[in-house]
């Protein structure tokens, strides 16, 4: 894996509870948090936070794939099977 695997590497900086703000894509999760973990191992950021976003196309799949599990209620008399 090398730089060229992130794809637009953006920084902002901010005001706030965060003083700055990188967003890039990787080709997976951990792709992102070897990225993560080799960034903040020389100790020069003091707290960090990953979020993960979701493409819309990601979103509407999501969605499809809820449509189809059935989801009791909390109201609703649960079975539980014995193991």
């Amino acid at each position: 894996m090398n730089a060229s695997t992130f794809i637009r590497p953006s920084n902002y900086y901010s005001f706030g509870e965060w003083d700055g703000l990188v967003i890039f894509e990787a080709p997976d999760e951990l792709a992102a948090m070897t990225a993560v973990v080799k960034i903040i191992t020389p100790g020069h950021l003091e707290a960090t936070k990953t979020t993960v976003l979701f493409s819309m196309q990601d979103m509407i799949n999501a969605m499809r794939r809820a449509s189809k599990l059935e989801f009791r209620g909390i109201d609703e008399p649960q079975t539980v099977m014995p193991s």
